[in-house]
C-alpha cells in the first residue's frame, strides 16, 4: 500500500490466507529443514556482517536495505 502496489483488501486478504499457510508449513518437515538451514546461513551472514567481512552483493543487484533505514 505504502509504494502504491497493493490495495488494502490485498493486504487483508493476504493476513486470511497466511493465518493457514504458516501453521500448515510448520507441520513440514521438509519446509522445516530448509528453514534451519536459512537461519544457519543467516547467523553465518550477521557474524561475518559484525566481522566486517560479509560478501559483497554480486554485480548489477543492488543491495538488500539494512533494517531500520528507510
Amino acid at each position: 500500500m505504502i509504494a502504491g502496489f497493493h490495495w488494502q483488501s490485498d493486504v487483508d486478504a493476504s493476513k486470511v490466507l497466511v493465518s493457514g499457510a504458516y501453521p500448515s508449513l510448520h507441520t513440514n518437515g521438509n519446509f522445516m529443514a530448509d528453514m534451519r538451514k536459512a537461519q544457519a546461513e543467516f547467523k553465518k551472514l550477521k557474524v561475518a556482517e559484525s566481522k566486517g567481512s560479509a560478501p559483497k552483493p554480486a554485480a548489477g543487484k543492488p543491495a538488500a536495505p539494512k533494517a531500520g533505514k528507510k
